[in-house]
């Protein structure tokens, strides 16, 4: 059971799962010979016993993820990261991205037809970050997400980087409860879920 689903295309810095095991496990041993059927795209970290009432998805108690862009051309972070021509906004997206902090009803950057029972998400932390010379990250902390969420709330972020809308259209689009209001989603590929937290795990 993993901790949790994403979109195709969207990487993963950090993943958690959990399994029940027939018999004792050399943790060590173990991801050794996992890692040498995973194909080239996954590797195990580690493997540690845990309690069998644990459970990788809703254990949780906080998510982080990344989302990358860069605006110089560069072949090398075609594939990580989203390229734009133009630099955008970033003080601007920066205000506009507090309003998401706190308990906020995110329905209108969730899929349509979702058959969750709520759409409520408590966000921690939510602001862009300069990571090289023309590089920067997205990083929204929450204690979950729905489907599509972050990819919809940089799409939305991008639309009032690049001038289309004012800052205060993230407000306008948070209150609306329409996933028609919000900005078409970013790409996958510059999407990741940087890190995920759990109460027994440092």
């Amino acid at each position: 059971m993993g901790c949790g689903r994403t979109d195709t295309g969207v990487h993963a810095s950090q993943f958690f799962l959990h399994f029940d095991a027939e018999q004792e496990l050399d943790p060590h041993a173990f991801v050794y010979r996992l890692n040498g059927v995973l194909n080239e795209d996954v590797a195990v970290k580690r493997c540690m016993p845990v309690s069998s009432e644990a459970h990788a998805r809703y254990d949780a108690a906080n998510r982080t993820y990344r989302y990358f862009l860069h605006s110089c051309k560069d072949p090398f972070l075609r594939e990580t990261s989203l390229f734009m021509l133009r630099t955008p906004d970033f003080d601007a997206m920066n205000e506009a991205a507090q309003c998401m902090v706190g308990s906020h009803d995110f329905t209108s950057f969730a899929r349509l037809h979702s058959d969750l029972k709520n759409h409520i998400c408590e966000v921690r932390s939510a602001g862009w970050e300069q990571c090289g010379e023309s590089q920067w990250y997205f990083e929204i902390s929450a204690n979950r997400f729905l489907r599509n969420m972050v990819r919809a709330v940089v799409g939305t972020l991008l639309e009032i980087g690049r001038g289309k809308e004012p800052i205060s259209h993230m407000e306008i689009v948070m209150q609306g409860k329409d996933r028609g209001l919000a900005g078409a989603s970013a790409p996958a590929h510059g999407l990741f879920l940087h890190a995920v937290q759990y109460p027994y795990i440092s």
